[in-house]
């Protein structure tokens, strides 16, 4: 994640040094698309794998369940205390399979993404083009838009008023469906 971040960083401060192109423009949404779907399929992965670490923690019959913590040193360091914990039967519910774990990793990288076109790449293609931001739209963009509406503002179901407004992707979800992304979700051949 560092490494991402870092290359990040490095494409903003370049990108605002040099003139922006169309392509150019183009080129850093393929890439952040690119890396925003592979850090979402990797922790997908991940997600699988730690049922199986959690498999191979000891077992005290005297706390058949245990508190697992997350924190950056032992939960008993009054320094720095752990800043989230789930019993162990309540982790393994919460990152199995299209469980909620998985779900929000969802409803962040949609989030993330059109947030990025909103407030990176739309205002950039706006002044390459010469015109107000509003009148920036491409209708995948668009569609991002109707989906993050409903993860951030509907729990992640999907409205009518929304994601039923979708036009490229309304095969994705239905009024009343849960917004759960999985792989044939990711639309990387519309972006390339």
């Amino acid at each position: 994640m560092l490494t991402f971040m870092r290359g990040r960083q490095e494409k903003v401060m370049n990108s605002a040094m040099s003139s922006d192109s169309i392509q150019l423009i183009l080129e850093n949404l393929s890439r952040d698309f690119n890396d925003l779907t592979a850090a979402h399929t990797f922790s997908v992965v991940g997600l699988r794998r730690i049922s199986e670490y959690f498999a191979a923690l000891p077992r005290y019959p005297e706390n058949p369940d245990p508190v697992i913590y997350i924190g950056t040193n032992p939960p008993n360091n009054p320094d720095t205390p752990p800043y989230a914990d789930w019993r162990l039967s309540e982790a393994l519910k919460q990152v199995e399979p299209n469980g909620a774990v998985e779900i929000r990793l969802g409803h962040q990288w949609i989030v993330f993404l059109y947030e990025l076109w909103e407030h990176e790449y739309r205002p950039r293609l706006a002044k390459v083009h010469g015109r107000p931001v509003g009148d920036e739209k491409y209708d995948l963009l668009g569609d991002l838009r109707h989906l993050r509406n409903d993860v951030v503002h509907h729990h992640g179901v999907a409205t009518s008023g929304n994601t039923g407004r979708c036009v490229l992707l309304s095969h994705w979800f239905q009024p009343g469906d849960l917004i759960r992304l999985e792989g044939r979700h990711h639309p990387s051949s519309s972006l390339r």
